[in-house]
């Protein structure tokens, strides 16, 4: 930065055959920033040594604040980006530009002597990359607009220190790697000249390497963790102190992420085209949430948005096509079931009213088919028992439309939309509240439901996923307990054939992997506990296998797929309602 400056010696008088005129009188400006200082104008430099400039840190462009002389002590400030304490007695200030007194304006300056890198243009300012430490007395000159131009010289002091040396950011914390998963963690520094050359001592994670632009990547093959310490060195050969990190590495695990905003059951969580989750109602223990709340993967926290325009849990949720999120039906907080709908629209962060629907209903299912329009069929009615009506939301007009009931009144049922467009219906509880074990599809031109095979076993609460070969799989779910069985649909034969889970599980959730397994989580067991574990399907082998356990037991949680391919779990119940979430990976 400008070092100490003498005030400038002389004001030239010069006889032009009129009046006596004052040539202008060199000064430096100091524009104020905050609400530090003692608020003077600072028309003219201050004696006493003034922070330094340094090499490789852009010098006065106004990007960050700096020092200046002041009668009011103030900390911190930044010097070049560089977060630096004010010395007592100093104050805040933006960039310098120099400034004259008298003549004629507008000025136009320039400089000589000027330390390697820095440059005074006409307008004042005084800025550049300085490449060269030391201490540098330039010349400044300042002409005026009058006809003669007057001028004033003026010698000024520049100091300009070494380069700040690098040091290695410590958080965010690394993230914690998973076998067979791409990995990618990438160091930064505050400070340091570029370029940086990093490095490492320790053993990596096998399946790891770590880049001289500081990115550690690749796909680990094995578990445990893994001690290292991380090293960086700048363009002026200066060392950042090293750091210790730790590598964990783990099988496909969870850990924990931010908490959400509202604790909710029965809700919804649906990614969104930005990335973010949105989450929205629920129950909290004692009533249906009004609340919605957007989760952020880069930072893994949960932020409050718009709140619903009605309260309601066991609804359904939907990606419409257009990016928008479409809310149908649902308990809402007097207890009754719901025939209204609602719209999210991302783009603005709020809800408003659709059309209503021709049927209220809870625990029904809302599929989206290939043309844009929605599918909203069963659930329990006004009555509290299981109902066969069937609707189609078209996004188009915001309106609700019957189509023919399905061949079985179904709550608590899976609709999943096969590769050929048409919907497959499966299990649920009939009006008397018996397990199913029908099934029936949907044909998405006539709009007629048909029925199909049956499964092996009745079944509801159950969870249903399209696999990448057509089949859908159908997990778990209650009969007279939780089962531990899991049934495959063949799309083309209309058969169901019987696979052997791990643990048998209740209200499971199903999320369909990038690598095409199937994560199962949480649900209830035959004795009625809730589970923390969890385990994956493998269409490859047809084997399900154990795949770690979330930190809590949980039911009535959601499971979002991120665009990042980990998987976010949201809220539930463990006996309490919770407000807490995770990830898996």
């Amino acid at each position: 930065m400008i070092g100490s400056s003498e005030r400038f010696l002389s004001r030239r008088r010069v006889d032009r055959g009129r009046a006596w005129r004052r040539a202008p009188l060199i000064s430096a400006l100091a524009w104020l920033v905050g609400a530090c200082g003692d608020g003077s104008s600072g028309l003219e430099i201050a004696a006493g040594a003034l922070p330094s400039g340094a090499v490789g840190v852009p010098y006065n462009t106004g990007n960050g604040t700096t020092c200046a002389p002041s009668r009011n002590a103030c900390a911190p400030c930044f010097v070049g980006g560089t977060t630096r304490a004010c010395p007592a007695n100093w104050r805040y200030q933006n960039s310098f530009a120099f400034d004259a007194n008298d003549g004629t304006a507008p000025y136009f300056w320039s400089a000589t002597a000027l330390p390697p890198g820095i440059t005074v243009p006409t307008d004042g300012s005084i800025r550049g990359n300085p490449t060269t430490a030391g201490s540098y007395t330039a010349t400044v000159r300042v002409d005026d607009s009058s006809v003669p131009q007057d001028h004033e010289t003026a010698a000024v002091s520049i100091v300009i220190d070494t380069a700040p040396p690098p040091t290695i950011a410590t958080a965010p914390a690394v993230a914690t790697a998973a076998i067979n998963r791409p990995y990618l963690a990438i160091f930064s520094v505050a400070n340091g000249a570029l370029p940086l050359t990093w490095s490492e001592a320790g053993a990596l994670p096998p399946g790891l390497t770590f880049a001289s632009s500081g990115v550690l990547s690749g796909t680990p093959t094995a578990a445990g963790a893994f001690p290292i310490t991380v090293m960086v060195e700048d363009a002026f050969a200066q060392s950042a102190t090293p750091v210790d990190v730790t590598i964990d590495v783990v099988e496909h695990g969870f850990r924990a992420t931010g908490r959400m905003v509202a604790a909710r059951t029965a809700h919804t969580a649906t990614l969104l085209e930005s990335g973010a989750v949105f989450v929205a109602g629920g129950y909290d223990g004692s009533k249906a949430v009004a609340a919605a709340e957007l989760f952020d993967p880069a930072s893994g926290t949960f932020a409050a948005t718009d709140t619903l325009t009605e309260a309601r849990h066991h609804h359904a949720a939907t990606l419409l096509k257009d990016g928008r999120v479409l809310l149908t039906g649902g308990v809402s907080a007097a207890a009754a079931q719901l025939a209204t709908a609602e719209v999210f629209d991302p783009d603005t962060g709020r809800f408003f009213s659709t059309g209503r629907a021709v049927t209220a209903r809870s625990a029904h299912s809302a599929t989206l088919l290939d043309n844009g329009t929605v599918l909203i069929a069963g659930g329990i009615g006004s009555d509290g028992e299981a109902i066969a009506n069937a609707e189609i939301y078209n996004p188009a007009t915001g309106t609700f439309g019957a189509v023919r009931d399905m061949t079985v009144a179904r709550s608590a049922h899976t609709a999943t939309l096969l590769d050929n467009g048409d919907v497959l219906v499966v299990g649920g509880v009939d009006e008397t509240g018996a397990p199913l074990a029908s099934a029936e599809i949907f044909d998405a031109v006539s709009h007629r439901f048909s029925a199909t095979g049956n499964l092996a076993t009745a079944r509801a609460n159950h969870a249903a996923m399209l696999l990448a070969n057509g089949d859908v799989l159908i997990a778990g779910g209650l009969a007279d307990a939780a089962l531990p069985t899991a049934e495959l649909y063949d799309a083309a034969a209309g058969t169901f054939t019987v696979v052997t889970m791990g643990t048998e599980r209740s209200a499971p959730t199903a999320t369909l992997l990038g690598d095409g397994t199937v994560l199962l989580t949480g649900g209830g067991d035959a004795g009625w506990r809730l589970l923390s574990s969890a385990e994956s399907y493998d269409p490859v082998t047809g084997a399900f296998a154990s795949t770690g356990s979330m930190s809590t037991a949980r039911d009535g949680h959601a499971a979002t797929l991120l665009s990042n391919g980990r998987v976010l779990i949201t809220g539930g119940s463990n006996g309490a309602v919770l407000s807490s979430a995770e990830i898996y990976q």
